[in-house]
Formats: C-alpha cells, sequence, structure tokens
C-alpha cells in the first residue's frame, strides 16, 4: 500500500482499487511484485504478452483524476492528507 501512495504523491493521482484477496496482500514485500500502471488502450496488449512470457498479473485498479485512494469501498484516502503524513514522519521521528 505504501508502495501505491508513493506512486500517486508525485502527480496528485487517484486510484480506485479492488483487492479481493486478503489484505496483506498489500504489505507484502515480495520481490518478485511489481506495481505497474498502463494506459487503457494498452491493457490488452499487456496482458496477452504476460501470458505468452507465461507471467502472473492481477489488476488491482485504476487510476483516477480525483486526488483520492479508494480502496475496496473504504473510506477514500486524501492525497493531500497522505502527503502530509509522508513527509512528516521521518521529522517527527527524529523529533521523538
Amino acid at each position: 500500500y505504501y508502495a501505491l501512495v508513493e506512486m500517486a504523491l508525485p502527480k496528485k493521482i487517484g486510484a480506485n482499487l479492488k483487492i479481493l484477496e486478503d489484505l496483506g496482500f498489500l504489505f507484502g514485500e515480495d520481490q518478485s511484485r511489481y506495481i505497474i500502471t498502463i494506459k487503457a488502450e494498452n491493457e490488452n496488449n499487456f496482458i496477452a504478452k504476460s501470458k505468452d512470457l507465461n507471467v502472473t498479473i492481477t489488476k488491482i485498479g485504476v487510476t483516477t483524476s480525483n486526488k483520492t485512494i479508494e480502496l475496496n469501498n473504504l473510506d477514500p484516502l486524501d492525497i493531500d492528507e497522505l502527503e502530509l503524513l509522508y513527509e512528516m514522519v521521518l521529522p517527527n521521528y527524529i523529533n521523538s
């Protein structure tokens, strides 16, 4: 989940995510797991190429123009609030 937030912050883009697996999936640190974004018009080609290469993929959502991250219809997280929290972690840790 942290990686998704890091991807969203620089361009202030939102995301609508549907995670059907155990939510622990969001916090795994497997070296073989990557998050990518592709344009909608390239999705079918990407899926076909992945199958050709025997690479398992899981679509977890779409990016949005609103500035929130929504997960499984839970309360949305505001990008600006997440950015503030993200930027304050280290200073708060150092000052504590």
